[in-house]
């Protein structure tokens, strides 16, 4: 401690005293009531759109939920406002470098605008290019100098486990420099993600305890969430562009809602939008249906759960949806609510069978297509048809990671504005050949099952197996978006480095915490 401030770790290990959170929690209670009433007021000129856009379909949902629930919720949401500044405080406290460094990571990939593949291929290095640059290589020189003044040797951390698997995979990427259609492209890509991995052995090896562990995971989730907040708050402001209806598909619009939501500024694409809000909803399922039975703030995770699936129905990602789907299985079968999980299941499926539910659920997963279009994947599999005959001609060296599927493959097929293959899968076979494809395996496999055998011994309790099946449930998430988006292969993955770093830290720690991690997972 210093005077009344608060000690923050230091890049030497050295301190650095800063203001204490709490006294400021009463200002930040203020200021977010006068948030929240800035919210009321946008939100009532949203409705007033929707009902003037579209009074034939809305008009009677929208007056019986203002009949309704209009006090009961405005009440609900002030507590969980409370709530969350109380989270938010306790976070800001547990603060370290390394956390700066994953936000700046974080705001590194967001985009700012959008470009042609001739674009990118004339002028690389533009105004957003650079500040990408600059931050990753910020980034990077920060972790070097780190290693090179001896004060964190994380060189180790690297090249051990799964890290060093995914190291592996950027070496790979790297040698395809060699034989790239776009060398330069794919040598800077691969230098980002190298940057992107180191970062995620740091955060690995820097991390001593379960309650620093969680720090990490809250971090990444308020970023994200932040993200989405500022993706709704176009919506009052702009709402025929944030909510996107496009013209192909109609005077009824996209899908069974009619609109998709989509990001501004930042450019955010409605399938990551959706993804983000199935994240946040998993996690705020798993912080209500903790394996301990210890809830806390259980007003401000109902309030999470509902936005991030408000969010994730209105982004219209099926992908999305179906990994959430799995998330919720996983969640309820690994936190030991087996018997709860079938029920809801069993209760779910006579309701959708006996109320019609299921043609709702049908006409919205379908979003509008027609049925060639909804097998095509919404052109993914003409993408991929060609990328595999591509493949075929180059099955050891591909054509260049992050290159082959924007310059090689798109590009050519008038796909100018689409910046990749929308396939981890394919995005890595066309790019690096046969040998990019084992690394990525290896890891999503090495991950799972350090984590599903962590969950299923019977001493696994307590904060760990709380953050296992909160790991689960978003890598359920991603592993099937794998398929239909590039979430891994793709900078930065930061949601997707969570639970391989907890399954990695896992698998580092098991053999000197006895008594906190199951015996199960010693080395015999």
């Amino acid at each position: 401690m210093a005077g009344n401030g608060v000690v923050l770790g230091g890049f030497g290990g050295g301190a650095v005293a800063r203001p204490n959170y709490e006294r400021w929690g009463k200002v930040l209670a203020i200021v977010g009531f006068i948030l929240l009433g800035l919210l009321a007021m946008l939100v009532s000129d949203f409705v007033s759109w929707m009902v003037a856009e579209h009074y034939h379909r809305y008009r009677e949902w929208v007056l019986m939920g203002l009949f309704l629930g209009g006090v009961p919720l405005t009440i609900f949401m002030a507590v969980a406002l409370w709530e969350g500044i109380q989270c938010a405080l306790r976070l800001f406290k547990e603060l370290r470098w390394w956390h700066l460094l994953w936000f700046v990571l974080f705001v590194s990939f967001l985009g700012f605008r959008k470009r042609t593949a001739s674009e990118a291929y004339s002028n690389p290095v533009d105004s957003a290019a650079s500040f990408r640059i600059l931050s990753v290589f910020g980034v990077g020189a920060i972790l070097l100098v780190q290693l090179i003044t001896r004060r964190l040797n994380w060189l180790n951390s690297l090249i051990t486990g799964i890290p060093g698997v995914l190291a592996w995979f950027a070496l790979t990427c790297m040698l395809s420099t060699i034989w790239s259609v776009y060398w330069e492209w794919t040598l800077y890509k691969a230098c980002e993600y190298s940057i992107d991995v180191a970062m995620l052995a740091v955060c690995v090896l820097v991390i001593k305890n379960s309650e620093q562990m969680k720090t990490w995971f809250e971090w990444t989730w308020l970023l994200y969430g932040l993200l989405l907040c500022v993706i709704w708050f176009w919506v009052p402001v702009d709402p025929s562009d944030a909510l996107s209806n496009h013209l192909e598909y109609g005077e009824q619009g996209i899908g069974l809602i009619g609109v998709q939501l989509q990001g501004l500024f930042p450019d955010v694409s409605s399938n990551d939008i959706g993804q983000h809000g199935a994240v946040l909803a998993s996690v705020a399922l798993t912080r209500l249906l903790p394996c301990t039975r210890k809830r806390k703030n259980i007003v401000w995770y109902l309030a999470l759960f509902g936005f991030g699936c408000v969010t994730m129905l209105f982004a219209q990602c099926r992908s999305a949806v179906m990994g959430f789907a799995l998330a919720v299985f996983c969640i309820f079968l690994f936190s030991r609510r087996v018997v709860q999980g079938a029920i809801i299941v069993v209760t779910g499926a006579i309701t959708f069978v006996v109320s019609g539910m299921g043609t709702l659920a049908y006409e919205y997963m379908q979003r509008g297509q027609s049925t060639a279009q909804l097998t095509s994947l919404s052109t993914r599999v003409g993408w991929w048809s060609v990328a595999w005959e591509k493949f075929t001609d180059h099955p050891l060296t591909g054509l260049g990671a992050w290159a082959a599927g924007r310059f090689g493959v798109l590009a050519k097929l008038g796909y100018k504005m689409t910046a990749s293959m929308h396939s981890d899968w394919v995005e890595i076979v066309v790019g690096t050949g046969f040998w990019g494809i084992i690394p990525i395996v290896i890891v999503l496999v090495w991950t799972w099952w350090v984590l599903i055998r962590f969950i299923r011994n019977k001493n696994a309790d307590g904060l760990y197996a709380d953050l296992c099946v909160e790991a689960i449930g978003v890598l359920s998430i991603l592993t099937v978006r794998m398929f239909f988006m590039t979430e891994l292969s793709w900078h930065a993955p930061l949601s997707f480095f969570v639970p391989i770093g907890y399954a990695e830290y896992l698998r580092r720690r098991t053999r000197y915490l006895p008594g906190q991690i199951p015996k199960l997972l010693f080395r015999r």
